[in-house]
């Protein structure tokens, strides 16, 4: 049904009356974080005017700040870690280069942060939080994020706000790009990206290997944290990771008013797990196969509306072996399979006033959970879901007031079965409708001058794991309803040539947090008991002293607060975030040559919900240079200069300090 409707908006032609171009987007940017040394008016299309669908920053009224191809491209760079030196947003990782690392922003959940690929939801029902080290960088031409408030384009918000993915495309350097990479810990990485157009077609394909043992050394206290007599300096073990992934993408532009865009992109990872105490017996491993396949359609001036249509397909398989129950969960094989087909449809149509939009999202998503060694904790669960929204940019006639109201409608149908000593059992149908609004107001005092205020309610339905799922110790909850949070904020900025501020205060209160309760017995169960109240401030600078020199910075100050009475956490701090984190970068270039130096800080974490195991405190120092000449371009980069111990999980070290190099020589 999905394929055929799709078929048809994809096939439509159009030879009606012309419609009103898109507004001009040459005027002031609302509201941009300016710590990512690239600042861009159109968000998510570098170098050419926005196309149908894609966000136009002149009409978002949030925060949002941009990583462009030149940080991507750093020697060992991951996203996870350049998405946590964005202000207000902070990033937990399981160890070295390529391990399970997520976001959170403004203290929610990974979860709760809309992961999108050219503006297609990456989450799902059977992978609510995604895994930021299954994605390949070396396939991204930019990265937008956007903190609270998510841009009308995008059509789905999540409760912490959202990430666009942008893939390569011929806009960028054309031409055919190799690139080698080597690394501490055996890292190495290759590359090759060949980019072209010629008459209405363009093109772009890349594959990439990336690779790394992570058998770094660091101190095992043997679990025995007070008695420092029988702490080791032991290398990691277990802890390799392999990833390759392949992106082929081309765009056929038939009229000015038609354009057709297809994306393939297949990714594997090869995980090694690791065990708190360093096993070297373990042989536990977490393989991952990704594929994304999306084809859109973009039809102007019809009937005075612009529209992007988009088919799409992802298929995700992981395999978790741990059959030798290393790990500590039991002996488990489990083999997991998640599909989604979907259609989205926007719409647009440009007034005096401003622009009109309309999005509708249907998705088809599925999960097979099999367990080969225990088929008891097997099973298997289907989503039919709806996502709309419509929404409004409204502007004066002297462009210095920017309204952006949206409405948004979820409805979802979820079924499952589960497996018990061979009998399979269906479980209740879930039928959910949510509804969301969000308003955005800017005001620019003067030309350098802005005002902006957010205000939105959000939700998150449960994941197919938290309704359906037994693994382990935690059996699935079929009666649990969204998590549902208000998210407001208020932000400055000033904007000059060389000097360029920001400040945001916000605010989010979080209900029906999804937590596990645990019984006598040891058996956990998703409940939803949670409540979390989290206020802040952000602040971020850039500044042009001289003409080859930028320092930018920021800064966030939270106090994320679990307000839930009855648990016994009341006006504890959320676990896994950081009341204070700090950011720096000095850069300077000097002909053919640049050079860097950031440091990073985070103050006031702990790992647990009582609030009794604090982490260390961390300030990280890393510095590079880069050697640019015709057609060859070298990049170095120092991590950790001071060799500090990180441990974003408990009993989980992240390396001290490394060394990492690339070459790319464009042919």
């Amino acid at each position: 049904m999905l394929i055929c409707v799709s078929a048809c908006i994809l096939l439509l032609a159009s030879t009606q009356p012309q419609a009103q171009t898109h507004p001009s987007t040459s005027s002031r940017l609302i509201a941009v974080d300016t710590e990512i040394l690239e600042e861009i008016e159109i968000i998510g299309n570098t170098g050419q005017a926005p196309r149908t669908g894609e966000v136009v920053g002149s009409e978002h009224t949030g925060s949002v700040a941009t990583i462009g191809r030149e940080r991507l491209a750093q020697p060992g760079a991951q996203l996870g870690d350049l998405l946590g030196a964005v202000s207000g947003v902070q990033q937990r990782q399981s160890g070295g280069f390529g391990t399970f690392a997520t976001i959170s922003m403004r203290s929610s959940s990974a979860a709760q942060t809309a992961v999108y690929l050219d503006g297609i939801l990456l989450n799902t029902g059977g992978e609510s939080a995604i895994d930021l080290s299954s994605l390949e960088i070396l396939n991204l031409a930019s990265v937008d994020l956007y903190k609270g408030t998510t841009p009308l384009q995008l059509g789905h918000a999540g409760m912490g706000g959202a990430v666009n993915l942008n893939s390569m495309n011929s806009a960028g350097d054309k031409g055919t790009r190799l690139r080698l990479g080597i690394g501490s810990f055996s890292y190495g990485s290759l590359m090759a990206a060949q980019q072209g157009s010629k008459d209405k077609w363009d093109w772009t394909a890349t594959v990439a290997r990336q690779q790394s043992d992570n058998d770094y050394r660091f101190t095992n206290n043997m679990a025995t944290p007070l008695n420092s007599e029988d702490d080791e300096t032991q290398r990691r073990t277990n802890n390799h990771v392999s990833r390759t992934s392949l992106l082929l993408k081309s765009g056929y532009q038939r009229t000015s008013e038609h354009r057709t865009d297809v994306l393939l992109q297949i990714a594997e990872r090869d995980l090694g797990i690791p065990t708190a105490r360093n096993s070297s017996t373990n042989k536990a491993s977490y393989k991952t196969e990704k594929t994304q396949f999306q084809l859109s359609q973009i039809i102007d001036q019809w009937y005075g509306w612009n529209s992007r249509h988009s088919l799409y397909w992802h298929q995700s398989n992981s395999i978790y072996d741990d059959s030798q129950s290393s790990v500590g969960l039991g002996r488990q094989l489990i083999d997991t399979d998640i599909r989604t087909l979907g259609i989205k449809s926007y719409w647009e149509r440009f007034a005096d006033i401003g622009t009109y939009g309309l999005s509708v999202d249907i998705r088809d998503e599925a999960l097979n959970l099999e367990d080969k060694l225990n088929t008891e904790e097997d099973f298997t669960a289907d989503q039919l879901l709806l996502l709309s929204a419509v929404h409004m940019a409204i502007t004066d006639e002297n462009e210095r007031w920017l309204i952006t109201p949206a409405f948004r409608w979820q409805t979802s149908q979820r079924r499952g079965t589960s497996s018990s000593i061979g009998v399979t059992q269906s479980l209740p149908t879930q039928n959910e409708s949510e509804h969301g609004a969000q308003l955005g107001v800017a005001y620019s005092l003067t030309q350098s001058f802005t005002v902006n205020v957010n205000v939105g309610n959000y939700f998150r339905v449960p994941s197919f794991n938290e309704l359906f799922g037994s693994i382990g110790l935690v059996n699935g909850n079929p009666t649990l309803v969204p998590e549902k949070g208000v998210n407001a904020d208020i932000g400055v900025k000033y904007e000059a040539d060389s000097l360029q501020l920001e400040a945001v205060l916000f605010k989010n209160n979080h209900d029906e947090l999804i937590l596990n309760s645990f019984d006598a017995r040891g058996i956990g169960r998703p409940r939803n008991t949670g409540k979390a109240e989290i206020t802040g401030v952000e602040l971020s600078a850039q500044w042009t002293p001289l003409p080859r020199w930028t320092i930018s910075a920021s800064a966030t100050f939270q106090n994320p607060r679990n307000r839930d009475p009855f648990n016994g956490h009341k006006n504890k701090m959320l676990p896994g975030i950081s009341r204070r984190t700090s950011f720096a970068r000095l850069s300077h270039n000097r002909g053919k040559l640049g050079y860097w130096y950031e440091w990073q800080a985070a103050r006031e974490r702990f790992y647990d919900s009582t609030n009794l195991l604090p982490a260390a405190d961390t300030s990280l120092h890393s510095a590079g240079i880069d050697w640019t000449d015709k057609r060859w371009h070298v990049s170095a980069r120092l991590q950790n200069l001071g060799d500090d111990v990180v441990e974003d999980y408990n009993g989980f070290p992240k390396p001290g300090r490394s060394i990492f190099l690339t070459l790319t020589h464009e042919l």
